[in-house]
């Protein structure tokens, strides 16, 4: 490309010493020239750090484009971000987390669609790469920015901001931050924010973050008390941003569906993390009541989880949850 804008890249480094060489590798051999990287070390207890510059030292001309952050004390995965965003300098933002990658073309093909669609947003695909399997999920993404918006709520899109390219005035211009403290819902209270301001929003087909589903020590997969706080909490800052908004009530709708959603996949988690929550199963029961119009568009299933829950039906929706890994366990015995 000839008109290169710089590209901000921002990663967090905490604890992921397994699979930051390979995250490194996918953003300095780019095909794409004009790109920082923000690396901001949340206090990380291992050799994360070390491994960025012993990687880098393999890419001469990237090592002026560098920058390692490291925190004083650990501020979490939004203090992370919050850091990177601060210290860019790009026309362009992109969040990769450091267990993942992305692919080497990437960069270019997301900055050469911005710009011939004069798109404030681009959001690409996702693989999802398990220990034994690939995973390319089917994605519609609508064209009318309010409803992306709408899919991100409801999560039929993706709400990690990770997976998309942004222009960095949409976030600086109006002071969207991530919240720190929270570990768990963070992106899904920050995403729906920062498209809201959005002007124009395009799709870039055939072009993946691959998204590493087997790191045992990313927060997603340690499942406790505090993530559904942090959810709670998520839901809150929402409804207090677009209630403040005169945009407020073509939102209005999705935001109660969001609600229910939220609460159903709590239900199942607590379900399928019993031992560790099974105690806050009547509090997440009780939220997010007399909702009956965002309850008719749910799936059966989204409505026979609720209809359990507010019956309180605890010990039976546990069955219904856990029935199916069940299952399959028992046909594994008779069968291996």
């Amino acid at each position: 490309m000839k008109d290169q804008p710089l590209v901000s890249i921002c990663v967090p480094v905490y604890n992921v010493e397994q699979y930051i060489e390979r995250c490194c590798r996918s953003l300095f051999g780019q095909s794409y020239n004009n790109i920082e990287y923000i690396f901001v070390d949340d206090c990380s207890p291992d050799e994360s750090t070390n491994i960025v510059r012993k990687t880098l030292l393999d890419y001469p001309q990237r090592i002026n484009s560098v920058q390692i952050i490291k925190h004083k004390e650990n501020k979490g995965l939004s203090g992370t971000r919050n850091s990177g965003v601060d210290a860019s300098n790009g026309y362009f933002l992109l969040f990769v987390d450091s267990d993942d990658y992305i692919d080497s073309q990437t960069v270019e093909s997301l900055v050469r669609q911005a710009m011939r669609d004069d798109s404030d947003v681009v959001i690409y695909d996702t693989k999802f790469i398990y220990a034994n399997k690939i995973v390319i999920p089917h994605r519609t993404v609508p064209s009318n920015k309010e409803d992306v918006v709408k899919y991100l709520l409801t999560y039929k899109l993706a709400p990690s901001v990770c997976g998309k390219l942004y222009k960095t005035s949409l976030i600086k211009d109006h002071g969207i931050r991530f919240i720190e403290g929270l570990n768990v819902g963070e992106d899904y209270c920050t995403s729906p924010r920062i498209l809201y301001y959005a002007n124009k929003v395009s799709h870039c087909k055939g072009c993946y973050y691959n998204y590493i589903k087997y790191n045992e020590t990313s927060y997603t997969n340690n499942y406790k008390a505090k993530n559904i706080e942090d959810i709670i909490c998520a839901v809150s800052i929402l409804d207090v941003f677009f209630k403040s908004k005169s945009a407020y009530l073509i939102y209005e709708d999705c935001l109660q569906e969001a609600h229910l959603r939220v609460k159903v996949n709590l239900l199942l988690n607590i379900c399928r993390y019993r031992s560790s929550v099974w105690n806050l199963m009547p509090m997440v029961a009780s939220l997010y009541q007399n909702m009956k119009q965002a309850n008719s568009v749910l799936p059966r299933k989204y409505k026979f989880v609720l209809w359990l829950s507010e019956h309180k039906l605890y010990n039976t929706l546990y069955v219904y949850v856990n029935i199916g890994t069940y299952l399959k366990e028992l046909f594994a015995k008779i069968h291996g």
